[in-house]
């Protein structure tokens, strides 16, 4: 695609700085919409951009919202600002981040064709859409374009209107609350108030709600309503702030149609600090009705439950939820210390004990600590949650995991997983993992349509594109997973897990050179544990670089962790060494490093091995089945 600034070279004769404003606000339009559409802006060209994406429809549709929000800001702001743009579809050669070729030079060259605030393609863009669209083509007789050399079929696509669509009001954004007291160390209340009000209201059935991880992106950024509903598609936002001076609590809240940016009611609460639950429930409820939302009595009941009646209980809790959404290892373990201080307080905190258990199985599945010393504290704090309280959502997520990681009961995990969604339909933490036990059981159509749900409630979230990338890695799509891996990075450049598990999706689709790049990127920005060192073995074994792979191997076996041998089977897999590689397994599955979870029956590198009766043998003792034997 190429996006081109109409009257661009006139207005930088008559007033260069406003020229240059032009292409700061088409960058700003395009960033969100485009990540949206899953789409990348490859580079900016004077007064154009370069884009690519992975589907004609996704660029067609990416498009038009693009129009239709540069012709918005115009009759909202009265901007002058105008677009027209050009698609092709063709194979392209990547130089780095860049992309040369025909189909390139295609593009550029049909975007003058379209009206300003139009849209042209290809006659091959043409063929992809035309029966999946409802928007008007207009062919246009085959032109011989400068540098093509064949003449070249195009049409326009009418954009059907100056307005977006209007956003499903009953699809909720929670925008981080904004911090006002006199200590700016309370910016934990504020984001803890955040998560919890995005929890309540997800407990109502008839409203879709963003998760945490779409909405924080937004916090200190001043944007417009309109344009925040646009980029998560919420029709509506629930904006506020707090303060907090000792135990007393102000809580200003307002309810806003994003499509009009009409306030639909603001309020404003001041209690004690031990009222806040009563707090979160009365806007929760007064969201409902302004939305017309109708509550059952058991979603009322369950919202007006109290997690706690203490408050230095739930100050500790919100503060182990400020560190559990940062994913290292440090960050994991100072919210077990929260959390642990939670419970202290008040032993009957079924909450705290739901987010422990999912702390410690964090610890054992990221390797930071022996599976097989942190999984039975999590079931007993799983356990735990659920006998103080069996309405809470994360202790049922928390008791699917340890079945998945401990337990091996498939039918049980499958239970937990049903009442964590019943409880919470919007629980991103929850489709997460669900997507990863699907694709690990080798359920892949499953799998596939749980990332598109997973996307439409974390639209704009490195953590979901992180999953979202491994779980497409998994059902064998490596190349839409790596688009994937690559949005993530861009939204965190220095994430090692990111950088490692798009280095291996490169060398599963034979681009060697560029996996390896990353997987020494991975392992460069990380602690050095096992898993980096498994990263940069595999992929460098794959990539044919045999000293590197073999320099790993020499520090996995030196390093005192029963994740080692796992690893070790995995760069062994990857150099071909069918004997060292099944010895590994094997060691691994005594050691307990590997219990019941299923990963290794469907990773790819393993893939050579499915036929050995060893490597059956110890699939039959986790109780799996191989992929071959799977539907």
């Amino acid at each position: 695609m190429f996006a081109d600034v109409v009257g661009f070279t006139g207005l930088g004769q008559q007033d260069e700085s406003a020229a240059l404003e032009a292409i700061d606000k088409s960058q700003k339009i395009l960033k969100p919409v485009v990540s949206k559409h899953r789409g990348r802006i490859v580079k900016t060209l004077g007064d154009g951009f370069l884009l690519e994406f992975g589907s004609a429809l996704e660029a067609t549709l990416c498009a038009v919202d693009i129009q239709n929000s540069v012709q918005s800001l115009r009759l909202e702001r009265g901007e002058n600002l105008s677009l027209r743009i050009g698609i092709h579809l063709g194979d392209v050669i990547l130089r780095g981040k860049d992309i040369l070729g025909d189909a390139v030079n295609v593009a550029s060259r049909i975007e003058p064709l379209a009206e300003p605030g139009g849209i042209c393609i290809t006659g091959q863009v043409y063929d992809q859409i035309r029966n999946k669209v409802s928007y008007g083509l207009t062919r246009i007789p085959a032109k011989k374009l400068k540098g093509v050399r064949m003449p070249v079929e195009a049409y326009r696509l009418e954009v059907p209107s100056a307005r977006p669509m209007p956003q499903p009001r009953e699809r909720v954004a929670v925008m981080p609350f904004l911090n006002i007291s006199p200590d700016p160390h309370d910016e934990y209340f504020a984001d803890g108030l955040t998560e919890e009000m995005i929890a309540r209201l997800s407990l109502l059935k008839g409203l879709e709600v963003i998760a945490r991880t779409s909405v924080m992106n937004y916090k200190g950024k001043d944007k417009g309503a309109v344009q925040v509903g646009r980029e998560l598609g919420a029709g509506t936002l629930l904006e506020g702030s707090v303060r907090k001076a000792g135990d007393r609590i102000r809580v200003t809240v307002q309810l806003i149609d994003s499509n009009t940016e009409a306030h639909l009611w603001t309020d404003n609460y001041e209690r004690e600090l031990d009222d806040i639950f009563v707090v979160q429930s009365a806007i929760a409820e007064k969201v409902a009705q302004a939305l017309e939302v109708k509550m059952l009595g058991e979603e009322k009941e369950t919202l007006e439950r109290q997690g706690t009646t203490n408050p230095g209980a739930y100050v500790e809790y919100l503060r182990g939820l400020q560190y559990f959404h940062k994913l290292d290892n440090p960050w994991v373990r100072k919210a077990i210390v929260r959390f642990e201080k939670a419970l202290e307080i008040d032993p009957a905190y079924a909450a705290a004990a739901a987010q422990l258990s999912l702390c410690y199985l964090r610890l054992g599945y990221m390797t930071f600590e022996p599976g097989n010393l942190v999984y039975p504290k999590a079931e007993a704090l799983a356990s735990r949650s659920l006998q103080l309280d069996e309405t809470v959502s994360e202790a049922h997520l928390a008791m699917a995991m340890v079945q998945f990681y401990l337990e091996g009961d498939w039918s049980r995990l499958e239970a937990e997983f049903r009442r964590a969604f019943e409880l919470n339909p919007s629980s991103i933490d929850t489709h997460l993992e669900y997507g990863r036990y699907l694709s690990n059981m080798g359920r892949f159509s499953e799998a596939i349509r749980e990332t598109e749900r997973i996307l439409e409630l974390d639209p704009v979230s490195f953590v979901s594109e992180l999953r979202v990338g491994g779980i497409l890695f998994v059902v064998d799509r490596p190349a839409e997973g790596a688009e994937h891996l690559k949005r993530a990075i861009e939204m965190e450049p220095d994430s090692a897990v990111a950088h490692g598990i798009f280095g291996n999706s490169l060398v599963n689709i034979g681009r060697f050179e560029e996996g390896l790049k990353e997987s020494e990127k991975a392992f460069e920005l990380s602690d050095k544990s096992p898993f980096f060192m498994e990263i940069l073995g595999r992929a460098a074994a794959l990539a044919g670089r045999k000293e590197i792979a073999r320099r790993m191997i020499g520090k996995l076996l030196a390093v005192d962790s029963i994740y080692a041998s796992y690893s070790l089977a995995i760069v062994y897999a990857a150099l071909g060494e069918k004997k060292a590689s099944l010895d590994s397994l094997e060691k691994a599955y005594e050691e307990h490093a590997i219990i019941t979870t299923p990963l290794f029956t469907v990773d790819p590198v393993f893939a050579w091995l499915t036929g050995e009766p060893r490597f059956k043998a110890l699939a039959r003792k986790l109780r799996l089945r191989l992929k071959q034997e799977r539907r």
